[in-house]
């Protein structure tokens, strides 16, 4: 078994406990795993049905600390669930940085009244944060 078939079962494993008794547990192991799962991740999201894990993911995602997570939290501000799309946009202020922030112009432009206020703000926490 290759590394990568390990993490994956990893992976698999503790996504599969988020809906359960043991989420607490899971989501640190999750965390542990590190940024190098985070591949994983964004597979496991697209994959689960279960809105509580999809929105523990996008959670998760931000807090790897890694650059690498923008294009999956840029993608999530597109959700037409306001949790998950909070979680995302909560996340690019967590990662910070000119990546985030691009992120956060770019959905700005497709963004609705409503949610315009938000970005400016998340942009506005980034910049504060430099």
């Amino acid at each position: 078994m290759t590394v990568m078939q390990d993490l994956q079962e990893f992976v698999d494993h503790y996504v599969s406990e988020l809906a359960g008794p043991n989420a607490f547990s899971a989501w640190h192991s999750l965390i542990e795993a590190g940024a190098s799962a985070l591949p994983l991740v964004v597979e496991a999201f697209h994959a689960s049905a279960n809105p509580q894990v999809k929105l523990s993911l996008v959670k998760l995602a931000s807090e790897y600390r890694s650059e690498t997570a923008v294009p999956f939290l840029m993608l999530c501000l597109s959700d037409r669930r306001s949790d998950i799309w909070k979680a995302a946009l909560d996340g690019l202020v967590i990662l910070g940085g000119a990546a985030a922030m691009e992120a956060l112009r770019a959905a700005r432009t497709t963004a609705s009244s409503d949610q315009r206020p938000w970005i400016d703000d998340a942009m506005q926490q980034i910049i504060d944060d430099f």
